[in-house]
């Protein structure tokens, strides 16, 4: 299924547990991450919040994977497409250095949306 061209390929949402990433090495190098890039797929951390609270957010970020910040220890949550066609400009934007999980209790230049951020 991976494995299918860009057309019809899956867009896929995981989540990966903290006891499979290594800080040091970043997202990119977990297995799960490495098997969707090896496979074409442009893969993103999907910043989320831990619990059901409201948060002001203009858009849905995206973090570069080289860039995540991986301080907390947490399940991380990561979006992957063949095609970046797939992802609205309007909806989505992509976002550098910031943690994948929003956490009100950390420091928000890290942990809170920053409501900027590249289009996709």
């Amino acid at each position: 299924m991976l494995a299918q061209p860009p057309a019809t390929a899956p867009t896929l949402i995981c989540e990966i547990h903290s006891a499979y990433v290594v800080r040091s090495q970043g997202l990119r190098d977990t297995p799960l991450c490495r098997l969707m890039i090896d496979q074409g797929y442009d893969v993103f951390a999907l910043r989320d919040i831990w619990r059901c609270e409201p948060f002001d957010s203009d858009h849905v970020e995206l973090v570069d994977l080289d860039s995540t910040y991986l301080e907390a220890r947490c399940f991380i949550n990561v979006l992957a497409v063949k095609t970046r066609d797939r992802l609205c400009a309007d909806t989505f934007r992509l976002v550098h250095g910031v943690a994948p999980k929003l956490l009100k209790h950390r420091d928000p230049r890290l942990h809170w949306p920053l409501n900027t951020g590249d289009p996709l």
